[in-house]
């Protein structure tokens, strides 16, 4: 059954910082072009390549924004680490097993991450934002 159309950046995703929202619009739109090669079904080694992509840049959006809940004093910092390491590893793992007999099907890449980034940016982020806020902390990203 074909999913639904490619994930695509809206102000929904918005969790009201500038630089952090140009950050999840670039990711957003990385994890649509993996689910467009994935509905392609041509073009494995371009989809390899995009989600190498994807890790780099999402390793170093992860790192500046835990520095950033790091500054802040947010008091749920170690699970929000704790669910970037998880992440982490099972996009590592996707990119360790195109390499292997046993590749993963690009339903599986494409279906995690997209439901991935959706939750993290909708919930975990805009906890994050919500408590900055609240705290009146001016504090650049």
């Amino acid at each position: 059954m074909e999913r639904e159309l490619p994930i695509e950046w809206n102000e929904a995703f918005s969790i009201g910082r500038p630089e952090i929202d140009e950050e999840h619009r670039q990711i957003i739109l990385i994890v649509r072009e993996l689910e467009i090669l994935r509905r392609e079904q041509r073009d494995v080694e371009r989809f390899v390549e995009v989600l190498s992509r994807m890790t780099r840049y999402g390793m170093a959006h992860l790192d500046r924004e835990e520095d950033y809940m790091a500054r802040m004093g947010y008091p749920d910092l170690q699970p929000h680490i704790e669910g970037h390491k998880k992440y982490l590893y099972t996009v590592a793992m996707f990119n360790y097993r195109f390499t292997g007999p046993t590749p993963p099907s690009l339903d599986e890449v494409s279906g995690f991450l997209s439901k991935w980034w959706t939750s993290h940016i909708m919930k975990d982020d805009r906890d994050y934002e919500r408590f900055r806020q609240e705290s009146g902390l001016q504090l650049d990203y």
